[in-house]
């Protein structure tokens, strides 16, 4: 812990990082546990099939829940917007979810990234590199960096790439070019641009002899940087988009599987004075057809359960200003105590000091 600015901790040569804490993840935890409890079937949320599985029909339920748009409480995906993006772009793999994330963004989607990568990637609109370069052999090598999105500037990682890919940069380099670009830097953006356009002249060889880099034309190195420098303000970073990415794709795959359990850990989660939160993830149960029955003091937990596949019961704590009592009535019944009547229910539900905590 420091109370350095960024600026001086990288100067000194040391790493910040920003450390996330994600709800998200409390409501896969939970959901898997209700899974198993209701269940019996265990679900390990840190070994999900891989999202790019062919075959597997939940895997499948999942892509099909996000091309449908029925995101809410998907981790990253809940927003109309998203939800709109999603249909439009039709994901199908972990590389186009990444870029659903990354392009819903004020930057990109000001210039129109995420309109022209849902395009490309519907072949409504022709992938083009000729906007930089008419050289075929030119054209494909930068396909090799912006084929994965389309042609489309995505990700910081990819000017990095096509550092190397065009001008032979090496790791420090690139890490130059990545501050240069994304934080505007006058000098140092000077600097990587020369370097940018002259090593683009030149062929480079690893120390195996292996050929790193062609040799460009200078127009098409310049062309590039430009382009560069242009989307610097939307690009986003990809080891961050694939993370989001993946959690969101989780939560997708046991919304599609397990709506029940999903839906219930997204409520025992989320704070009764959180209206809105809570109206969302109601409305999202019933569009998935979940029967939400009312908290019931013989049967409720103290949060929301699911009851079976189809049913979720509420939960007696999340009953607005009930609180911590409702865990006190859940105690107080026991397995097979049912309260016959409010005069009972008075009477067994007593706090810490012997008195009635109603």
């Amino acid at each position: 812990v420091t109370q350095w600015d960024g600026k001086d901790i990288d100067d000194y040569g040391l790493l910040k990082l920003d450390v996330l804490g994600i709800r998200n993840l409390d409501i896969v935890s939970l959901a898997a546990k209700m899974i198993a409890d209701t269940t019996g079937e265990v679900i390990d949320p840190d070994r999900l099939p891989h999202p790019n599985t062919k075959g597997d029909r939940r895997i499948d339920a999942a892509w099909e829940l996000l091309r449908s748009g029925r995101t809410a409480g998907v981790f990253q995906m809940e927003s109309s917007g998203m939800a709109n993006l999603a249909r439009a772009v039709g994901p199908e793999t972990l590389g186009d979810l990444s870029a659903v994330v990354a392009l819903y963004r004020p930057g990109p989607m000001s210039a129109g990234m995420h309109e022209m990568y849902a395009d490309r990637k519907n072949g409504l609109q022709q992938v083009d590199y000729s906007i930089f370069t008419r050289d075929a052999a030119e054209q494909d090598a930068i396909a090799e960096v912006l084929g994965e999105t389309y042609g489309v500037f995505v990700y910081q990682e990819q000017l990095m790439r096509l550092g190397t890919v065009v001008a032979g940069f090496d790791v420090k380099m690139r890490s130059k070019l990545r501050k240069a670009v994304g934080k505007k830097i006058p000098a140092l953006m000077a600097e990587v641009g020369t370097a940018f356009v002259e090593g683009a002249e030149q062929e480079h060889y690893d120390d195996a002899g292996a050929l790193i880099s062609r040799r460009f034309q200078r127009a098409t190195a310049e062309k590039l940087f430009e382009y560069m420098k242009g989307s610097a303000d939307y690009l986003f970073n990809a080891s961050h988009s694939l993370a989001y990415a993946q959690l969101a794709f989780g939560t997708a795959y046991l919304k599609a599987n397990w709506p029940s359990a999903y839906g219930a850990a997204i409520l025992a989660t989320t704070a009764t004075t959180a209206n809105e939160k809570r109206l969302a993830a109601l409305r999202a149960l019933r569009e998935e057809g979940i029967a939400v029955l009312a908290p019931d003091v013989n049967r409720s937990r103290a949060a929301t359960y699911p009851i079976d596949d189809r049913t979720v019961l509420l939960g007696l704590s999340e009953i607005k200003d009930v609180g911590k009592v409702g865990a006190e009535i859940v105690r107080a019944r026991g397995d097979d105590r049912p309260f016959t009547d409010i005069a009972s229910l008075k009477r067994r539900v007593i706090d810490a000091d012997g008195k009635s905590a109603l």
